[in-house]
């Protein structure tokens, strides 16, 4: 999936916080169970599990540069700048949720993988679930959304809200983003 940040909505400071991001989720059952992963506003990636109602970190590392100040500098998110975003979750051998975090930054094409976890902290969130998009606080455009199974990929062209960065003839496509604070969640 990628994303498109057009605009920032930070101007009440209570909207700051440098867990907000762009996000994806997996195994989605509820609220309260699902796991997590997305990139952040202090310039970390992260892959979370929440489990009856707790969050529980399971591998996190910076990737953008600068440094993070919530009055200064409350996001290090680029704007107009496309980031793909993929997360994977598989089982092993054994039952255990292996989660993959990979970028692509300027949908170059090129993924580089910044976070791989086994799932081995308490409960593991086991089976099929929903999956989603989260946006906090900015105006983004989204496209490429992609659900892959071992058998079939499916693109989901109803959850687009942008085009991708150029067409045909090469130029750079433009459309006004309107989503705010919105999850999307496709089974």
């Amino acid at each position: 999936t990628y994303f498109d940040r057009t605009a920032n909505n930070l101007t009440n400071q209570s909207n700051r916080h440098p867990y907000s991001g762009e996000s994806l989720f997996a195994r989605y059952k509820d609220e309260n169970n699902y796991y997590y992963a997305g990139i952040r506003a202090d310039g970390y990636v992260v892959i979370k599990k929440k489990v009856n109602g707790t969050y529980t970190t399971l591998a996190t590392k910076k990737v953008l540069e600068g440094s993070y100040n919530n009055t200064s500098n409350p996001d290090l998110i680029p704007l107009n700048t496309w980031i793909g975003l993929k997360f994977t979750v598989t089982d092993d051998s054994d039952g255990v949720p292996q989660l993959v975090l990979e970028t692509d930054v300027n949908w170059t094409g090129a993924w580089t993988q910044v976070l791989k976890i086994a799932d081995t902290k308490g409960t593991a969130l086991s089976n099929a679930g929903s999956v989603g998009i989260e946006s906090d606080y900015a105006d983004v455009r989204f496209d490429n959304f992609k659900l892959t199974n071992n058998e079939t990929t499916n693109i989901i062209d109803t959850l687009t809200d942008g085009v991708s960065p150029t067409d045909t003839s090469g130029q750079t496509q433009s459309t006004q983003a309107n989503t705010y604070d919105k999850t999307v969640l496709a089974d």
